[in-house]
């Protein structure tokens, strides 16, 4: 299952883009298709919070190895260069990480936040699967010809249905970019951004599903090989 080049740019501005808005607005559906998408005002800034649930099409306990992958976000979010964590594990569990995307058009952006886990699904995929995150935009250096990103919190909740076949996720966040932003830039990321993170994630949980189910058939087959290489080998090797 292959992306396009616009749906890995949406994936990265998700990460990032939360348009405009008037103080006191209620909540507001954008999308109400299969990713249902709605958004309000943060009030006494120009920042909105965006709010979408729907079904992801993958194991649930992939899509939860999906979203804890931080360093791996650069391999499957496209226009993320480079996604690390920062020191060690903080005393709470919480830890710092560090993203910086470089997108066509519009000056690289980078972030630092505090991500914290609270809570993983059982054995089997039961359960659920929480996380946060806020940032820390002072924690990392600055780079130059970068803008940081000094606003951004959000959360994944992520819980199982088909039993763990799929999952049902809802995702929260509130972002300024910080910059300046061409307005088609800022269309597709409102437009396209959110369902293109949802996808993102299912890519990637389904190809970690395919990669499993293909060392667990290897597995199941090594005693048949084993029994037919012993099978024919000369007399005397058996």
């Amino acid at each position: 299952m292959l992306m396009s080049r616009t749906a890995h740019l949406s994936c990265a501005l998700a990460l990032l883009l939360a348009a405009p808005a008037r103080a006191g607005e209620g909540w507001t559906t954008v999308t109400d298709g299969p990713i249902v998408e709605k958004t309000r005002s943060v009030p006494g800034t120009d920042v909105r919070e965006v709010w979408a649930e729907g079904e992801i099409d993958a194991p649930v306990i992939e899509v939860q190895a999906a979203l804890m992958d931080t360093e791996g976000y650069a391999r499957f979010m496209k226009y993320i260069t480079e996604s690390r964590w920062v020191g060690e594990p903080q005393p709470d569990g919480s830890r710092l990480a560090y993203t910086l995307l470089e997108l066509p058009v519009v000056s690289p952006r980078d972030y630092v936040i505090s991500v914290r886990v609270d809570e993983m699904l059982e054995p089997g995929g039961i359960g659920r699967f929480s996380n946060r995150w806020y940032a820390v935009p002072d924690k990392a250096p600055r780079r130059t010809g970068v803008v940081r990103v000094r606003v951004n919190s959000g959360g994944w909740t992520v819980t199982p249905r088909d039993e763990g076949r799929k999952a049902w996720g809802v995702y929260r966040f509130q972002v300024d970019p910080g910059g300046y932003l061409p307005a088609f830039v800022a269309d597709l990321g409102n437009r396209k951004g959110v369902t293109g993170t949802f996808r993102c994630v299912e890519w990637e949980a389904r190809k970690r599903a395919a990669e499993r189910r293909a060392r667990e058939l290897e597995q199941a087959d090594l005693p048949r090989i084993a029994e037919v290489e012993k099978s024919e080998a000369p007399a005397e090797q058996r």
